[in-house]
C-alpha cells in the first residue's frame, strides 16, 4: 500500500524550497491561529484512493520458501495503479496576495524534472494539474481569500500474497488412491 503520510511529509521541503512561500502546512497540522501567517499554502490528500474500476494484473512466481522444510512457495503478485488527489489551497489577503507563491507550487507539479523526479522514488507520476480556482469564503464579517487547485497522482502498487505450502496431495479416483508427498 502506498504510504501517503510519508509522501505528504517528504514533499514539504521541496515545495517550500521551490515556492519560497512563507508558510506551507499539512492540512491536519494543529497550528494556533496566532502562528498562522497571512500568506500560506495548505495541502492534503483529499481523496486518498480512487477505488472505482481498479484492474488488478495477477502475476504468479515461484519464490524461496519461508519454511525450512520446503524449497519453494508460490507468490501471487497483484499489480494495480491507484490514483490519489492532492488538494492545495493558498491563503492570502488583499494586502498580501498568495498568487505568486501558489503559482510557484503549481509550477512545481507541472515541471517533470521537479515533481516527476520527486514522485519517481514512490513509483508515482503526476497525471493532471488542475486549474487554479478562486475559493474565497465569506466569514461572518470578512472574506478569507483562498485560491487552490488539485493534482491527480497515479502510483504503481503491488499486493503480494504467499500461497500456502502444499505438504501432501491425495488423488482419489475410481481405480486409484495415490498420495504424493511434496
Amino acid at each position: 500500500m502506498i504510504d501517503l503520510e510519508t509522501i505528504a511529509n517528504d514533499i514539504w521541503q521541496p515545495l517550500k524550497d521551490y515556492s519560497g512561500c512563507p508558510q506551507i502546512l499539512l492540512a491536519n497540522q494543529k497550528i494556533p491561529p496566532k502562528k498562522l501567517k497571512d500568506q500560506r499554502v495548505i495541502y492534503n490528500f483529499s481523496r486518498p484512493y480512487n477505488t472505482g474500476n481498479i484492474n488488478f494484473t495477477e502475476v504468479k512466481e515461484v519464490v524461496e520458501s519461508i519454511e525450512a522444510e520446503f524449497d519453494k512457495d508460490l507468490m501471487y503478485n497483484y499489480y494495480y495503479n491507484p490514483r490519489v488527489t492532492l488538494s492545495i489551497t493558498g491563503y492570502g489577503s488583499n494586502k498580501n496576495p498568495i498568487d505568486l507563491y501558489l503559482n510557484k507550487v503549481r509550477e512545481f507539479f507541472m515541471i517533470p524534472k521537479l515533481a516527476g523526479y520527486f514522485f519517481e522514488d514512490y513509483k508515482g507520476v503526476v497525471v493532471n494539474v488542475g486549474d487554479t480556482i478562486d475559493k474565497t469564503t465569506f466569514l461572518e464579517n470578512d472574506y478569507e481569500i483562498r485560491k487552490g487547485f488539485d493534482v491527480i497522482l497515479e502510483f504503481e502498487d503491488v499486493i503480494q500474497v504467499r500461497g500456502k505450502t502444499i505438504e501432501k496431495i491425495q488423488i482419489i479416483g475410481p481405480d486409484s488412491n495415490i498420495e504424493i508427498d511434496t
